[in-house]
């Protein structure tokens, strides 16, 4: 059996159109529109033009810059995301940073970590070894991490939230922004301008502006601008 080798560069230039069957190289760049039929495999691509790939993308390094659209799965060890990226499938990567408008139809799991600076969608289960929030987040699913540090800048909304350290701050004191979840669990766990129907942590202390439906603490401190339901 014959070993399928590896192109030096596949370019789709500024002003180029052009269509792939499969991508196999060391460096993929699209500066216009390109579309890859099968699946893209590079050490690194970079998309600043408009690019679509119907199948899954494997790569050590991803950089998007304008617009790209994915229709499986994604694997890397690092992806920047600084324009709009679409993926139909779920998203692996070691480091995950998002500038721009990023939604995951799937899972992310990110080994390092995830930040966000720009806005994430992602309609599953969301998992990091650290996943530092600057920008805005709706996680539908649950969002387990080892450290979750957020400074608040607008609405985001994750389902469930576990975390052994979590610190919610808020940055910019607007009256919409806020982090909305149903149940959080960590261990050392502060908060401001949160809403939650259920938290549970060893210490647990709220800022201003939460409001707590169900609180179980070994060790409880509360703001006098935050309200809590009932103490379990």
């Amino acid at each position: 059996m014959t070993e399928r080798t590896r192109v030096d560069r596949v370019d789709i230039g500024p002003r180029e159109s052009r269509k792939f069957a499969d991508v196999y190289a060391r460096e993929f760049t699209c500066m216009a529109a390109g579309k890859v039929a099968g699946n893209l495999d590079a050490e690194i691509a970079e998309v600043k033009g408009s690019c679509k790939v119907n199948g899954d993308v494997k790569v050590a390094i991803l950089k998007v810059g304008g617009a790209m659209k994915v229709e499986g799965n994604i694997q890397a060890e690092l992806i920047r995301a600084k324009g709009a990226f679409k993926v139909l499938g779920s998203v692996s990567a070691d480091n995950f940073r998002i500038t721009g408008a990023t939604k995951i139809e799937k899972s992310i799991t990110s080994k390092e970590e995830l930040s966000v600076m720009g806005v994430l969608k992602c309609k599953d289960n969301v998992t990091a070894g650290r996943f530092t929030l600057l920008g805005v987040a709706d996680v539908e699913g649950t969002l387990k991490a080892g450290e979750f540090k957020a400074d608040l800048s607008g609405k985001s909304t994750i389902r469930n939230l576990e975390a052994d350290k979590i610190d919610v701050k808020i940055k910019d004191n607007k009256p919409k922004t806020e982090l909305i979840c149903k149940k959080i669990i960590g261990k050392d766990i502060y908060l401001e301008a949160t809403t939650a129907e259920y938290l549970e942590g060893d210490n647990v202390e709220l800022g201003p502006k939460c409001l707590i439906s169900e609180v179980k603490a070994k060790k409880l401190v509360v703001h006098k601008k935050s309200k809590v339901g009932k103490e379990l």
